[in-house]
């Protein structure tokens, strides 16, 4: 079984019209033949620059979301 993790985050880009790279995530996800596809609603807010990251605390927030909608997937995971 394939998966498709669409994870549409923009924060952290230092382009201007970062927001737009939402839209090419979602493309992107489509056109990968799959069985399933899970998209993470990940923040949309712009977050602030902490320790030299742009939106540091909205990136953390989003891998956080990543692994929950990992949860239940059939997604290989690491030995720990």
């Amino acid at each position: 079984m394939t998966t498709v993790l669409c994870v549409p985050q923009w924060q952290g880009s230092g382009a201007e019209d970062a927001p737009r790279l939402v839209a090419g995530a979602r493309r992107t996800a489509e056109l990968i033949p799959a069985d399933a596809r899970v998209t993470v609603p990940v923040l949309e807010a712009g977050g602030e620059i902490d320790a030299g990251v742009r939106a540091l605390d909205v990136l953390v927030e989003n891998l956080r979301l990543t692994q929950k909608a990992l949860t239940g997937t059939a997604m290989p995971t690491r030995p720990r």
